[in-house]
């Protein structure tokens, strides 16, 4: 999460802020999927964060989140995702899940 209600969350450009402060990274979007497909434009211009919502941004550049589609209704933020290993998988061997799906099995 990095905007919560009252808090002012603007993108321009590339560069997203929370009450003026620009955090490093996590402004930039992407503009097509892993398939080439175009990603959607931004609805969301910017502004003060609702009571109720909040503005959460992934650390992955690929996260589908708020850059994306706005705030979201805080009911539909039931969790905080952290990655886990369960093989000794390193973030080089992976190279994308599909082909550590096809060479490893899905993990369990």
């Amino acid at each position: 999460m990095v905007g919560l209600p009252g808090d002012e969350v603007r993108i321009v450009g590339h560069v997203l802020t929370v009450n003026g402060v620009a955090l490093k990274g996590c402004g930039r979007r992407i503009a097509r999927d892993s398939t080439g497909r175009a990603v959607p434009r931004r609805r969301w211009g910017g502004g003060v964060i609702p009571a109720g919502d909040l503005f959460v941004c992934g650390l992955a550049r690929r996260s589908w989140d708020s850059r994306y589609f706005g705030p979201v209704r805080r009911p539909r933020a039931i969790a905080v995702a952290w990655p886990l290993w369960t093989r000794d998988w390193g973030w080089g061997e992976l190279n994308g899940w599909r082909k550590a799906y096809a060479e490893k099995g899905e993990p369990r």
